[in-house]
């Protein structure tokens, strides 16, 4: 029985360190998944950053395009008013 207790803890012995190597390997690769992640969502704050700036950009264009209709079509007008008047 003696003999059998040796010989199943020296089985657990030599198991134990691949487990431990498995482990490691383990807390390494979840280590560098976080720091992943922590890149990936600095990159996502600049890029929403910049789609902001790009909205507001639109937005601008949009207004300032709305005005220039407003002014064709005021000079249109006056155009055809005068066209009209000879």
């Amino acid at each position: 029985m003696n003999v059998n207790m040796d010989l199943a803890f020296k089985i657990l012995s030599a198991c134990l360190i691949p487990a431990m190597m498995w482990v490691n390997s383990l807390s390494v690769d979840v280590a560098l998944l976080q720091r992943e992640i922590e890149t990936n969502t600095t990159r996502l704050e600049k890029v929403e950053t910049r789609q902001e700036k790009i909205l507001a950009g639109v937005q601008e264009n949009q207004i300032s395009l709305k005005s220039m209709v407003s002014t064709m079509n005021f000079m249109k007008d006056l155009l055809t008013d005068i066209k009209n008047a000879k």
